[in-house]
């Protein structure tokens, strides 16, 4: 379908090794693809110019993927593939008002990613109650926002990349094992927020380079760990530890530095570096094998450490 009211629906429900392949080139396209209750389907949507819309479930199944392009205007981009095993998917949009919703629920080993280019960049990803998922989110440009939960499940992973602009993003993983999280904003407006929750083996690296820095990071688990990396004006960054052999890098290289680290118990390490201008930190490590070291290099700086349950207290 080349032009004008462009529409398209294709259901292929309750069989196997099915293929769709769906490209819509101008004006107000829209499409839709089930493909539930079957294996080893696949989908492919391309969609250039206008309204773009896609929607594609593949429930229940497994070894199901899905690819969706949308490259200009009022991008929107919905793809589930829940209570199955193996799913995949992609889904590229390159301008204008971006969305994407991927779901993936009741599954194990389930994938994927989803790339925004520019303009109202928005992305939420789910994988809830499966194990082994993955998830990888890059937003280049303007208005970006990315949401990412993975509950329920082991082994979960999730990269968050955005480049410029209005960047936020949320990071959970509750209540999984071997979790992992790596968020890097660039420029502008950052802000983010990780949390695995009540889990083993967790780690958490946030870096953040430009512009009105934020960070916060809360891991309640065993083997835990953070770094936090923020390199330029309003720095921000709050780290909680609480459980079993926790450690934390802070390190905070230009303007309004604040950092806090609070880890209330066992084999807790803490460093905080702070470099230049407000420069404010606050550690405090309640129980066991505590270690702390804070380095602050100029202008208003000021420091507080105390250690408790064993370990020496400083102030």
């Amino acid at each position: 379908q080349i032009g004008d009211d462009n529409d398209s629906d294709v259901d292929q429900d309750d069989g196997d090794y099915n293929g769709s392949i769906v490209v819509q080139y101008g004006d107000d396209n829209d499409s839709d693809v089930d493909q539930d209750d079957g294996d080893y389907n696949g989908s492919f949507v391309l969609q250039i110019g206008d309204d773009n819309d896609s929607d594609v479930d593949q429930d229940d199944g497994d070894y199901n993927g899905s690819i969706v392009v949308q490259y200009g205007d009022d991008n929107d981009s919905d793809v589930d593939q829940d209570d199955g095993d193996y799913n995949g998917s992609f889904v590229l949009q390159i301008g204008d008002d971006n969305d994407s919703d991927v779901d993936q629920d009741d599954g194990d080993y389930n994938r994927s990613i989803v790339v925004q280019y520019g303009d109202d960049n928005e992305s939420e990803v789910d994988q809830y109650d499966g194990d082994y998922n993955g998830s990888i989110v890059l937003q280049i440009g303007d208005d970006n926002e990315s949401d990412v939960e993975q509950y329920d499940g082991d082994s979960n992973g999730s990269i968050v990349v955005q480049y410029g602009d209005d960047n936020e993003s949320e990071v959970y993983q509750h209540d999984g094992d071997y979790n992992r999280s790596i968020v890097v904003q660039v420029g502008d407006d950052n802000e983010s927020e990780v949390d695995q929750h009540e889990g083993d083996y967790k780690g958490s690296i946030v870096a953040q380079i430009g512009d009105d820095n934020d960070s916060d990071v809360y891991q309640e688990g065993d083997y835990n760990g953070s770094i936090v990396l923020q390199v330029g004006y309003d720095n921000d960054s709050d780290v909680s530890q609480t459980g079993d052999n926790n450690g934390s890098l802070v390190a905070q290289l230009g303007w309004n530095n604040m950092s806090t680290v609070t880890q209330n118990g066992n084999g807790n390490i803490s460093g905080v570096l702070q470099a230049g201008w407000n420069n404010t930190s606050t550690v405090t490590q309640t129980g066991n094998g505590h270690l702390s070291g804070v380095l602050q290099i100029g202008a208003g700086n000021m420091s507080t450490v105390t250690q408790s349950g064993g370990g020496p207290s400083v102030d």
